[in-house]
């Protein structure tokens, strides 16, 4: 066995589903990214998976400009609780699995490892919601798409922009006739096996089984960064973590310093503003400085229409929403990924080298514990708890 390596791979496990001989596995490297891993006992160098990668490549030759940005908010309030922003996605799939389609995105597995999987029905859209800060594994699903889309139903997929490129080489058939593509707004992706390792030591600490994780829940505090991990104890019980403050999250501390991505996220090709979907959205971050349109305190989704096919979808559904025009200026201004990827850290490498050999617990005090600040914020929470009317 050896490694296939491609300067640019993003592991979406195209030459793996695409190889005759099924001599191509995805398997975690060191890091814990999924990598191409071909079997020469079993290839005969037919160069199918070098052709496809170059197919994928080419898809950032495909890019539009957005026609039209909305900032828009659903009218469901329950989609707009359990989503991150302001619900056009849990809608939108709503409306697909109404019209008899299928819809694609990523969920936890039994493992908590974020897979894409598909839903049928709309209470199985409820998986998909809430922002999952981890590369996800997409090359199960994508026969499924292909499947989906040559048996006549219109399917809706939304994953990175790398993702959707991945869709669209394989099932280019069906681009502007039954596929409907999304795309997240992408800082990069750290990797589901450090999530995983980062998890067994939470696991450790707390006595308990995480089953959930929510990095964003808005049922206590709304559009914020409240963290909600729901684990299972000891006894059977459902047990609740939640803390208001990410910085004290190590997983998500270590995410918003963008130090722990994936190599080729540092470099994507399709991280401009030029999107390669049908449709982008996000969070529309500092709405109120732009617009006092919207009651914010539940979230507001930044969304760029880039095709036809995308305003004409939209005028569909545009009565479950509260929406207003905005500009692409103020989308990138709410949301810099538009426009750029983050500088490749310099110990962006030392980082997962560390992790690799010591794990997660002590490669986290190495890069991003702050001791003297941790002790004084405990010092002061203690301090305050002993106030009167506390």
């Amino acid at each position: 066995m050896m490694n296939l390596i491609d300067k640019e791979c993003t592991g979406c496990g195209l030459c793996a589903n695409l190889c005759p001989r099924n001599a191509i596995l995805m398997r975690e490297n060191e890091e814990g990214f999924l990598y191409p891993v071909i079997d020469n006992s079993q290839c005969d160098n037919c160069g199918i998976c070098s052709k496809t990668c170059a197919n994928y490549k080419k898809q950032s030759e495909y890019k539009n400009r957005p026609l039209q940005v909305k900032a828009c908010q659903t009218k469901d309030e329950t989609w707009l609780i359990e989503s991150t922003a302001g619900g056009f996605f849990p809608t939108i799939a709503q409306w697909v699995i109404e019209c008899n389609g299928v819809v694609f995105g990523t969920a936890y597995d039994k493992t908590m490892k974020p897979v894409v999987c598909k839903a049928t029905t709309i209470n199985d859209i409820y998986r998909f919601n809430g922002s999952k800060y981890v590369q996800s594994d997409l090359s199960e699903a994508l026969l499924q798409i292909r499947d989906e889309l040559e048996a006549g139903k219109l399917v809706l997929f939304s994953g990175t922009p790398c993702q959707v490129a991945a869709v669209k080489t394989l099932c280019g058939d069906y681009i502007e006739k039954s596929l409907i593509t999304m795309d997240i707004v992408c800082y990069g992706v750290p990797s589901p096996g450090l999530f995983c390792e980062f998890l067994k030591t939470f696991e450790k600490k707390k006595h308990a089984k995480v089953v959930d994780y929510r990095f964003r829940d808005k049922h206590k505090n709304g559009w914020s960064h409240t963290t909600v991990i729901t684990m299972i104890g000891a006894n059977g019980d459902k047990i609740q973590y939640e803390e208001e403050d990410y910085s004290e999250v190590p997983y998500y501390k270590m995410f918003g310093a963008r130090n722990c991505f994936r190599k080729e996220c540092y470099n994507c090709r399709f991280n401009t503003v030029e999107r390669i979907s049908d449709f982008t959205t996000g969070n529309f971050w500092k709405i109120d400085e732009m617009t006092d349109a919207f009651d914010s305190h539940m979230g507001v989704s930044m969304l760029l229409l880039n095709t036809a096919r995308a305003k004409e979808l939209f005028k569909q559904i545009a009565d479950s929403f509260q929406y207003i025009d905005m500009t692409l200026d103020q989308a990138v201004q709410a949301n810099d990924a538009l426009v750029h990827t983050c500088m490749y850290p310099p110990e962006r490498d030392e980082i997962y080298s560390c992790f690799h050999k010591n794990g997660f617990d002590v490669m986290f005090r190495k890069f991003y514990s702050d001791p003297f600040l941790r002790k004084l914020k405990k010092g002061v929470r203690k301090l305050l708890k002993k106030l009167p009317g506390n």
